[in-house]
């Protein structure tokens, strides 16, 4: 398992912006572009100096968002700045796991973006929660799904993997859809 890797943290002033610089480079710029949005809940992982959510939250004003951020201090400047967000500190999917919220984040209704610009040095850590909150891990399935065969957790998990793993009563789609699906993956 991937854990999330120790850095230093600093803020710099170029011109009329704050800009977050972790191990001597900066994490975003101010003319990084929004991500594309389409759902009325958004989970952004990482967030760097806040201009992809910034610029989100002006363009949707009506979406619900929630930051995932490894980086305490980053979460703390932020989450005085976006009161109407709500972020979401971990230190290790361990701890994801035991987020009240988890179900709800990991709903297929759910948009997950990761915010790649402000990874930085976290990028293998916040790649990974990615991934699970899309239940492309075998532990975010097993966890989700409360599978009990073993599951090999060296892979991301593809639809063929799923279905080998699954009942299609265990699964968040109509069985119209799973049968879809197996004929796909064949």
């Amino acid at each position: 398992m991937i854990k999330k890797q120790a850095s230093n943290i600093e803020w710099r002033q170029r011109s009329d912006q704050l800009i977050a610089f972790e191990d001597g480079r900066p994490l975003d710029q101010p003319e990084d572009s929004a991500l594309q949005i389409e759902s009325s809940h958004v989970v952004v992982i990482g967030l760097g100096s806040g201009f992809a959510l910034q610029k989100m939250m002006k363009a949707q004003p009506a979406v619900e968002f929630t930051v995932i951020e490894c980086r305490e201090s980053l979460v703390s400047r932020h989450s005085r700045k976006y009161e109407n967000v709500n972020f979401i500190l971990i230190d290790s999917i361990d701890n994801l796991e035991r987020h009240p919220q988890l179900k709800m984040l990991q709903a297929a209704s759910t948009q997950k973006l990761l915010n790649e610009q402000a990874l930085g040095s976290q990028k293998s850590f916040l790649q990974e929660v990615f991934w699970y909150l899309n239940l492309r891990t075998a532990r975010s399935l097993q966890n989700y799904f409360q599978i009990e065969k073993p599951v090999d957790d060296r892979w991301l998990i593809n639809a063929k993997q799923l279905l080998e793993i699954t009942t299609p009563d265990q699964l968040p789609y109509k069985l119209s859809e799973v049968l879809v699906i197996k004929e796909l993956v064949k």
